[in-house]
């Protein structure tokens, strides 16, 4: 085992299955799944269904998190029947990823991250800040965005951050450039 990766195992904290159920009896995650559940009005944040059993699904697990110190993005309200396909595509997405290689995996987790960048927008004023580490993460954004890589590169090197809005706005003014009558002779 390399240094490294046996300095981040020293560094986790791992917890045994029974540990981890115990926490789900815990009155802290109780009323933390109540909060939830509240917020979501009492259904499914997916499908809407207020009739049947409710969970509060995490989106994701970090090692030696408590169940109940999670943000409210990362705890979904979803009926049983979502609640059981959210963690089926899960599975299916972990089946796909452990067969892409290296390269290719940091262009799916820059699509991931422009995705997931997107979803920040609102009208608050969040711009849906996108933080990539490897120019294959840049290739994958620049994929979701539809537009070329070069052009993300460029805004570092003005020393900004690319976000979803600013990406969103380029693809549209590049989209209308290439509908102008005046630019079709020089394509």
């Amino acid at each position: 085992m390399s240094k490294k990766s046996h300095e981040v195992k020293q560094k986790r904290e791992w917890v045994s299955r029974s540990e981890f159920s115990e926490q789900y009896r815990s009155p802290a995650w109780q009323k933390r799944r109540l909060e939830r559940l509240d917020a979501a009005g009492w259904e499914c944040g997916n499908c809407g269904d207020s009739e049947s059993q409710l969970h509060v699904h995490h989106t994701r697990y970090v090692a030696g998190r408590k169940v109940w110190d999670y943000s409210d993005e990362e705890l979904q309200v979803l009926c049983e029947a979502c609640h059981s396909g959210a963690h089926a595509l899960k599975e299916r997405l972990n089946e796909a990823l452990a067969s892409i290689p290296g390269f290719d995996l940091g262009k799916v987790v820059g699509y991931a991250l422009a995705a997931a960048a997107t979803n920040r927008l609102d009208c608050a004023g969040n711009e849906g800040v996108l933080t990539l580490s490897t120019n294959e993460e840049v290739l994958g954004a620049a994929d979701y965005f539809g537009v070329d890589w070069h052009e993300i590169f460029e805004i570092g090197a003005q020393g900004e951050r690319p976000t979803a809005r600013r990406l969103i706005d380029l693809r549209m003014r590049n989209a209308m450039a290439c509908s102008d009558p005046k630019n079709a002779g020089s394509q």
